[in-house]
């Protein structure tokens, strides 16, 4: 989606496992995938939108299609502009029309994954997976709240084999996650959060570019 933004590019470990997911889906009889952004040619930050998606192991993959789009291939015309239809009501915190039995099945493929170490989602998302699964799922614990996510998730990879400098995220722990840490952001504290960080300006973290990356931009 949206080639005009640059974003298709990442690590083989990262294509193999958009590739992986996609025959998954397919042979579920999902909908064919609507992938949003992987990472720019060279990684670092973008000069909008990410603080992630720098290292080529990030990927955004949308929920849902379009109702008139559910099968057939789209031309690039098309993928430009086409905005990722939303599965979560933002003001009401509640799951909309758009939110299907597939949506929650293309979500437990995709951490079901053994290459991936996080995936986040709406805290709306999160919740109604803890409400319909049976507790212990282990890929369950891979899916945690984050800000926004209500028209794509956010897929995060382990680190490769061999890529020193990668740095991994804290280990999923052994519970699922649909405890009192999931509760929280539904609080006025989280509300209140929320509209900070969207008063807040966007900064372009160019302090925190990594020494080869600077090396590379001269």
């Amino acid at each position: 989606m949206h080639l005009g933004r640059h974003r298709y590019f990442g690590h083989p470990e990262l294509i193999g496992f958009v590739r992986r997911l996609a025959i998954a889906a397919s042979e579920d009889h999902l909908p064919m995938l609507l992938v949003g952004d992987l990472a720019q040619p060279r990684g670092g930050p973008t000069p909008t939108d990410h603080g992630s998606h720098q290292s080529g192991l990030d990927v955004d993959i949308a929920y849902a299609r379009p109702a008139q789009m559910l099968w057939q291939p789209l031309p690039a015309s098309e993928r430009e502009g086409l905005e990722l239809p939303p599965v979560v009501d933002l003001e009401t915190e509640k799951l909309n029309a758009a939110w299907t039995p597939m949506v929650a099945q293309l979500i437990e493929l995709a951490a079901s994954d053994p290459a991936v170490e996080r995936i986040f989602v709406n805290p709306v998302i999160k919740r109604a997976l803890c409400a319909h699964q049976k507790p212990g799922a282990h890929w369950l614990a891979k899916l945690r709240p984050w800000w926004g996510h209500h028209d794509h998730f956010h897929v995060r990879l382990k680190c490769p084999a061999g890529s020193a400098e990668c740095r991994p995220q804290p280990p999923v722990t052994d519970d699922d996650g649909c405890d009192l840490s999931l509760a929280w952001w539904f609080t006025d504290d989280a509300h209140a959060e929320a509209v900070k960080r969207r008063q807040a300006p966007h900064r372009l973290a160019g302090a925190l570019v990594p020494a080869r990356c600077r090396d590379i931009l001269r």
